[in-house]
């Protein structure tokens, strides 16, 4: 005879990786709605990395909610239909709106007189609830704003979370074709060579000690990005992985002192990138810079970078320079582009300064028009 399936907070996580909710009904042994699993309170279990996590016989009271917040409804607004969750955490069945309401409506009218230390223990949660409402909010915003690609995992390998930079930007690029499992995966086993060959680089042994956990890096073709894997460790003990994905160009570009920016040779060789995308980004910077000096004018750019107003737009095309520096572009609104120097307007003068007398230009003088005389008539 099997043993029943035990719970995990991570498997009861990947369930809202499958979907916008903040909230996923529960029924109980007897079909009935017990509560609505917690996404935040989820995300708080998983959020110490250093301790030991719990399985248990059935999805426990403390990550459920019996109060339904304004701001859950709103998913139906999004979607048609909602998951709905056993004990064990698995999707049994999905519900519409109005079956949801009828189903809540019964378990609200049972939940109304409520054990005194279940109250008790309901008010303690609260008052720890906001107390980390500020910092988990704040920590909520990093993640979120951070333009980089942040996933992290357990030391088997298991997601913990990630970032929308990493769903957004490289989840979604053919090479891991939106399954997360494949960026597991793929991730584990680079994970795995950067290990091994930093091991065999030091010549030092996996179980010896004189080694901290190093914070490893590489070039991934595939994904034209740089990774870096940073060992999560509470004390001496490994408890996680963290994996930092940011694209070439971002790695590649820094401030100058006149606020131009240019390839970082110094982190491209330390982080031996291919010499073909350095030279690429080389180019694409020069040609961009080119460009807006000369306010987008294609002639006047070839002219200055010495190559045919034809070549130029190629190089243009080829290179997708509206699509890479699509950020660094402060106006939407697009500007006219003259086609003559001489149609460029001079800038405006500046606030204080007296503005300048137009000459008014004499008017040309008028032709005279040749008269041509008659031939006289010879009798």
């Amino acid at each position: 005879m099997q043993n029943d399936p035990k719970v995990k907070i991570e498997t009861l996580y990947k369930q809202f990786l499958l979907t916008k909710a903040s909230h996923l009904p529960v029924l109980g042994a007897s079909g009935d709605l017990i509560g609505l699993l917690s996404k935040e309170k989820v995300l708080r279990e998983l959020a110490d990395l250093g301790e030991e996590k719990e399985t248990y016989d059935s999805i426990p009271s403390s990550l459920l909610d019996t109060e339904l917040q304004e701001s859950f409804l709103h998913f139906f607004k999004e979607a048609s239909k909602i998951p709905v969750l056993n004990a064990k955490g698995e999707t049994t069945q999905t519900w519409d709106k109005p079956r949801f309401l009828a189903e809540y409506h019964k378990l609200d009218a049972t939940s109304t007189k409520r054990d005194p230390k279940v109250e008790h223990l309901a008010e303690q949660r609260d008052k720890k609830k906001e107390s980390q409402n500020s910092i988990h909010w704040y920590m909520e915003q990093i993640l979120a704003n951070f333009p980089d690609g942040l996933l992290s995992t357990d030391v088997q390998g298991n997601t913990v979370f990630y970032n929308e930079a990493f769903e957004s930007k490289f989840l979604s690029q053919d090479f891991f074709q939106d399954s997360l499992e494949r960026a597991e995966q793929f991730l584990k086993n680079l994970n795995r060579d950067l290990f091994a060959s930093y091991l065999k680089e030091n010549d030092l042994d996996l179980h010896t000690t004189e080694h901290s956990a190093p914070v490893l890096q590489t070039v991934v073709s595939e994904i034209l990005s740089l990774v870096r894997v940073i060992t999560l460790k509470k004390d001496t003990k490994v408890i996680g992985f963290l994996y930092h994905l940011s694209f070439l160009s971002t790695r590649l570009n820094a401030n100058t002192s006149t606020g131009n920016k240019f390839p970082n040779l110094e982190e491209a060789l330390q982080g031996k990138f291919p010499m073909e995308k350095v030279l690429e980004e080389v180019e694409a910077r020069f040609i961009y810079e080119t460009l807006k000096l000369n306010k987008n004018n294609i002639s006047h750019s070839a002219e200055d970078l010495g190559i045919p107003r034809t070549t130029l737009q190629n190089r243009i095309k080829y290179l997708k320079l509206t699509d890479r520096f699509r950020e660094e572009e402060k106006s939407p609104e697009k500007k006219v582009i003259p086609r003559k120097r001489s149609q460029v307007k001079s800038a405006p003068p500046k606030k204080g300064a007296p503005a300048k007398k137009e000459k008014k230009k004499s008017p040309a003088p008028k032709k005279k028009k040749k008269t041509i005389p008659k031939k006289k008539k010879i009798r």
